[in-house]
């Protein structure tokens, strides 16, 4: 066993690989500099209602969002490690994510050999690939680390090189197979929206290969198992999430706070994605354009022809390998445009995919430039380029600046880690000292229970602070998102007899939490300072009293201080 161990270790270590093993430590410094505040909110809310599901709390029933449950189970491995190795849940978050992109680098890493094994002259995109791989997985994300779309950008990478290789016909091992479709379906059911990437990359894979091959493939009966055994699931462990989420999210949350798709089009995070797939077309229609049938005539050496097919044959590799990525870029801003909010993290699956196939199509013109000089010595014969199983040192260079480029271009040295730099400025470091003043004052200690509950619309940046001091979130949702979406601006609200099913099942639900839970500490938004959002001027104390349970706990809480737009409180016995 350790002398198979040794002999993976010198192989990675080896010649064809040293590259690919430096741009990977390279890139490692940005992973652990993630073990260090700020944490993304969205990530933070999910980790406080996954916790409370890991102590028995149901999804739809105790806890309630309107996305899929997905994420919140893929979480519950993060409240595991937490409580094992006795973590901060954020930083346990971190390992899982971690482990999580070390298995599918290794995944894409194990495709790509293949890849290569069988097309040598793919060895200059994967030069250019390898480093935009690490780049959009750990730093393109920047505050959207651990986001749900940063976990689906991660899940779908090993799904597309390996479509490539369907398409190709290379004989790639079941388990890759097996492998990246389940990291797929995990991907679709944390965002069902991005399934059109499998739709779409499916659709070009059964126009090459034939209708009648691609159904007797098992990847479109596998994802179609596993979304059965997905809604299955739901079914048995989250019924609630078809009859009172659902409703909730198509009668209030799809409408609230929509934008319009113009105004996504020209905003920050959609023109480059849009630049590239235009030049990503335009590459494409000139590897396919039409020879000139003279000058095709006028080459009737032997030799010559041998060389067009060739060549006309590896465009034809080429133009798949980008088709297919242009395909996932479309796709997934498609994904982005369908949830209508045009809010940035929403993009980044999209942004990603520009990066990678910006890289590949760069890569497309190193080999098409550079590949007559790359010929194995000694084996040559007259008129045909074999290109070498591995880099020359220019390829080397190329891949390494490009990298370099990337984090240029992307301000991510100027200076580097600047959102951990800059955290004690911020008003989640603000909250946090704040807390750590209230939680530490001596006065009322019988009523420290560890539990906090805070009234707004919004998640930030109380959610990261929760868990930075380790405590524990009460409510039943993740803000009060639906409030604003009813009322904001004014506080003209519908009497408790008058409210839907879903307005009353949260204003019955959060009363009914602050009875039973008693939460030390209670946060109220005031909506008065930007970082906080809009101001929404809502006054959520006005809404929840008129409930007698809220009204009866109100009583026993007192103003502790104000800060940033939002009143403290703290639970006096």
């Amino acid at each position: 066993m350790a002398v198979t161990i040794w002999a993976r270790i010198r192989s990675l270590c080896g010649r064809k690989n040293w590259y690919f093993m430096a741009v990977a430590l390279g890139f490692l410094p940005w992973l652990g500099a993630r073990f260090w505040p700020p944490f993304n909110h969205d990530a933070a809310a999910i980790l406080s209602f996954s916790d409370r599901m890991y102590d028995g709390a149901r999804f739809g029933r105790d806890v309630t969002d309107v996305n899929p449950p997905a994420m919140y189970w893929f979480e519950l491995v993060s409240v595991f490690l937490s409580r094992q190795f006795d973590l901060a849940l954020w930083q346990a978050a971190h390992l899982w994510l971690g482990l999580g992109l070390v298995a599918m680098i290794a995944l894409v890493w194990g495709v790509m050999r293949k890849i290569l094994s069988a097309n040598n002259e793919f060895w200059p995109m994967a030069a250019l690939y390898w480093p935009s791989l690490f780049y959009v997985l750990l730093v393109l994300p920047a505050h959207s680390f651990h986001q749900r779309e940063h976990v689906i950008l991660l899940l779908i990478q090993p799904y597309l090189l390996l479509s490539y290789g369907r398409i190709a016909q290379i004989v790639i091992k079941n388990r890759y197979h097996l492998a990246a479709i389940i990291a797929l379906a995990v991907a679709i059911g944390i965002k069902p929206q991005y399934g059109l990437v499998f739709v779409l990359c499916e659709g070009l894979i059964a126009w090459r290969l034939g209708f009648n091959h691609y159904l007797r493939q098992i990847h479109f009966w596998l994802m179609l198992g596993c979304g059965g055994v997905y809604l299955l699931l739901i079914l048995i462990f989250a019924p609630e999430f078809y009859t009172n989420i659902v409703p909730l999210q198509f009668g209030h949350y799809v409408l609230a706070g929509r934008q319009p798709v113009l105004e996504m089009l020209i905003g920050r995070e959609l023109p480059m994605c849009l630049a590239v797939g235009a030049a990503s077309m335009g590459y494409l229609l000139f590897l396919q354009a039409p020879k000139d049938r003279q000058e095709n005539h006028r080459q009737n050496h032997r030799q010559n022809h041998r060389q067009n097919h060739r060549q006309n044959h590896r465009q034809n590799r080429i133009s798949r390998l980008i088709g297919l990525f242009m395909l996932a870029l479309c796709a997934s801003l498609a994904a982005a445009i369908l949830q209508g909010k045009g809010w940035d993290y929403q993009f980044l699956v999209a942004q990603g995919l520009s990066i990678q196939l910006l890289s590949i199509m760069m890569g497309c013109f190193i080999l098409k430039t550079a590949a007559p000089g790359i010929n194995r010595p000694g084996i040559d014969r007259p008129g045909i380029n074999r290109p070498e199983p591995y880099l020359r040192g220019h390829q080397y260079w190329a891949g390494a600046m490009w990298g370099l480029a990337l984090l240029v271009m992307g301000g991510d040295l100027r200076p580097p880690f600047s959102l951990q730099r800059d955290y004690g400025n911020s008003p989640a470091a603000r909250m946090e000292a704040t807390l750590g003043k209230l939680l530490a004052s001596p006065d009322n200690l019988p009523a420290h229970n560890n539990r906090i509950m805070v009234l707004s619309d919004s998640i930030a940046p109380y959610h990261p602070v929760i868990l930075y001091l380790r405590l524990k979130f009460t409510l039943p949702e993740l803000s009060l998102w639906l409030i604003s979406a009813l009322y904001a601006p004014h506080n003209d609200f519908a009497p408790p007899a008058a409210m839907d099913a879903g307005e009353q099942n949260l204003f019955n639900r959060t009363a009914a939490m602050m009875d039973a839970e008693k939460p030390y500490i209670l946060v109220v938004d005031h909506g008065v300072v930007p970082a906080n959002g809009p101001n929404l001027n809502l006054d959520y104390l006005a809404y929840f009293t008129r409930h007698p349970l809220f009204a009866e706990n109100f009583r026993h809480y007192a103003e502790f201080t104000r800060q940033d737009g939002f009143v403290y409180y703290r639970r006096r016995d």
